[in-house]
């Protein structure tokens, strides 16, 4: 007998390795390639578990991962939306389930990719929250959580939206090109004295300095996800009207006056963000008024956008 408790407690000495707790291993999900996503858009999740443990950890696999994993899908007021969930994580007694044994060593990863349209119903826009369970054994209820993901779906463009985007000399549809931050305030401020509106916005990130007004900030914050998306093309389509009326009338939008004459005296920037700084010319009956413009420019993936703008009065000639 104590023969055979020193083998298996030898033997136990072995295999320790080989297994770790589920405690030290840990479940990390993020977006593979994270954009603004619209209703009907493809999404990948990435998920990616660590071996935090002195030791090895080993589990069982499936491909797909259906049998591993339970994506938890919310809504803003925290309510679980079941009806939403396209795949559930049920074996039966009598089903086969091929897998894989894997093992991973201390501080390795193991990751995977789930496109998240095949495992959860998200056609709809909204505010949405979704983490991640993974089940290291098929059979076996215990999990590993993951963080929590916040998921902003907006609504999709329809043909209306599509018009709005089509460049009118071309009739093609205008889409964001790598420039330099200077090429990019140049490309704006040329658009803007042509009255090519689509060309003037396609570079803005409008909503943001739409929210340079405080008042308009605390309106957009008590708004539903599709309201904001109204409420942002009025604010649009406001600028357009002030546009094509005298300055001295429209309300005071400095992003939107068209300047006769314009000189880029700087630009500076890091990998991640820009200033340009633009002496423009502004003509008011008898006089000229000088302005200098900083335009603000951070990097979206690896197009640069205009997020902001400061301007500063130089007088007149």
């Amino acid at each position: 007998m104590k023969k055979y408790l020193l083998f298996l407690c030898f033997l136990l000495i072995l295999l320790a390795p080989l297994f770790s707790a589920t405690g030290d291993v840990t479940c990390s999900i993020r977006y593979y390639n994270k954009k603004i996503y619209y209703a009907g858009d493809s999404i990948d999740v990435r998920v990616e578990l660590y071996n935090n443990s002195p030791n090895n950890f080993s589990f069982q696999t499936t491909d797909p991962k259906y049998f591993n994993t339970i994506m938890v899908f919310k809504d803003i007021t925290g309510r679980e939306l079941k009806d939403k969930y396209k795949v559930t994580r049920k074996i039966a007694a009598a089903q086969t389930v091929y897998y894989r044994n894997m093992l991973i060593q201390p501080g390795e990863v193991f990751a995977f990719n789930i496109p998240l349209n095949d495992v959860l119903d998200i056609s709809e826009p909204g505010i949405y929250f979704i983490q991640l369970e993974f089940f290291p054994d098929l059979y076996d209820s215990r999990s590993i959580k993951s963080n929590i993901l916040d998921l902003s779906i907006r609504p999709n463009l329809g043909i209306n939206e599509v018009q709005k985007i089509i460049d009118q000399e071309t009739g093609e549809i205008l889409k964001r090109e790598r420039k330099a931050p200077d090429e990019v305030v140049k490309y704006t401020i040329e658009a803007l004295q042509k009255s090519e509106f689509n060309k003037y916005f396609l570079y803005l990130d409008l909503e943001n300095i739409m929210l340079k007004s405080q008042d308009r900030m605390e309106r957009y914050n008590r708004l539903s996800d599709i309201d904001r998306s109204k409420f942002l093309d009025e604010y649009k389509q406001m600028l357009i009207k002030n546009m094509l009326v005298d300055q001295g009338t429209a309300t005071p939008e400095s992003i939107i006056y068209r300047p006769f004459a314009y000189n880029i005296i700087k630009t500076w920037y890091t990998e991640q963000n820009a200033e340009v700084t633009v002496m423009q010319k502004f003509k008011y009956e008898q006089l000229t008024e000088i302005k200098e413009y900083t335009y603000k420019l951070r990097k979206n993936d690896t197009i640069w956008v205009i997020y902001d703008y400061l301007v500063m009065n130089k007088g007149t000639e």
